[in-house]
């Protein structure tokens, strides 16, 4: 039965890479408009020359293929998302590793030393990021670069910026456990009297052997957040620009009434509805599935 829910998965995520550079596998261009009628379907042929047009999700209402386009928003969404979740990563273990490795002295003077300044400056750090609530801070900064940066595009970047700072400490505060546990159980004092280096005990021992379950989870969960903060400050027209394609554009270009769904008379109107619950079926199947590659490379890296 695994065998088989694996298979799936990895069905799913092939259909998913594949929407994500059909971009680039499609003669269509992303605002091409093509010489069809509104909401063509998949098998379709030209009108003059009869050749076979593929369009697998069919066409929207300004005539453009609609995986092109689903593409593209695909493309530009896990961007963004990268950029966030390598921010909260690196900021996350830098933070983690600054508090669990460097400890107090009390029998000595810290006063001039920097490793302890460092150790302050992360703890201090990690409690202030902690301590605002998200909502807060996300607020706060929609606002102030609404005032100060005109490209809706850097706006958004630097939004999920500051939300990977404050998220971090989700990671660092689960990294200095584990140093802590290691520490207890003596594992960092041994590997240093056994002469092993520095940096094999950091980015080899702890960041790999006993913390990459909670960088690899932690890093997917901020991932998918980055995705959702771009449709939801689109949507309300806080996040990317109208003219740039994304997921939050394609779920508020349509403006279906909720009231009216269950009396669909019209083809207009039901291709509306489906092309506003697409982006949502596939947002749900990204999940699905990069939480399963996730499981996944744990379940390898674990055997290995």
């Amino acid at each position: 039965m695994k065998n088989i829910i694996n298979f799936l998965f990895f069905v799913l995520l092939s259909m998913l890479i594949l929407i994500t550079f059909w971009e680039n596998i499609s003669d269509h261009q992303v605002n091409q408009r093509l010489n069809v009628g509104a909401y063509a379907s998949p098998t379709l042929s030209h009108p003059v020359t009869n050749e076979k047009i593929l369009l697998p999700l069919g066409t929207d209402e300004f005539r453009r293929d609609y995986a092109v386009t689903l593409s593209s928003a695909f493309r530009y969404n896990i961007l963004i998302s990268i950029f966030g979740s390598l921010s909260f990563l690196i900021f996350g273990v830098g933070l983690g590793l600054g508090m669990g490795l460097i400890q107090h002295n009390f029998n000595q003077s810290k006063k001039y030393s920097f490793k302890y300044i460092l150790k302050d400056f992360c703890d201090i750090i990690t409690e202030f990021f902690q301590s605002v609530p998200l909502l807060i801070v996300l607020i706060i900064s929609v606002l102030f670069f609404q005032l100060h940066i005109q490209n809706p595009e850097i706006r958004l970047s630097l939004t999920i910026f500051i939300l990977s700072l404050f998220s971090s400490p989700k990671l660092s505060i689960q990294l200095e456990g584990i140093i802590n546990k290691l520490r207890k159980e003596e594992f960092i004092l041994a590997a240093k009297a056994s002469g092993i280096s520095q940096y094999s005990l950091i980015f080899k021992h702890i960041l790999y052997y006993e913390s990459k379950g909670v960088l690899i989870l932690q890093t997917i969960n901020f991932f998918l957040f980055s995705i959702m903060i771009e449709i939801f400050l689109t949507y309300f027209g806080k996040g990317s620009s109208h003219d740039q394609i994304s997921l939050g554009n394609l779920i508020s270009r349509y403006d279906v009434n909720i009231s009216e769904i269950g009396r669909l008379i019209n083809m207009q109107m039901y291709q509306d509805v489906v092309l506003t619950i697409t982006p949502f079926v596939f947002i749900i199947l990204l999940c699905l599935s990069i939480r399963w590659l996730g499981n996944r490379v744990l379940i390898i890296t674990e055997t290995k």
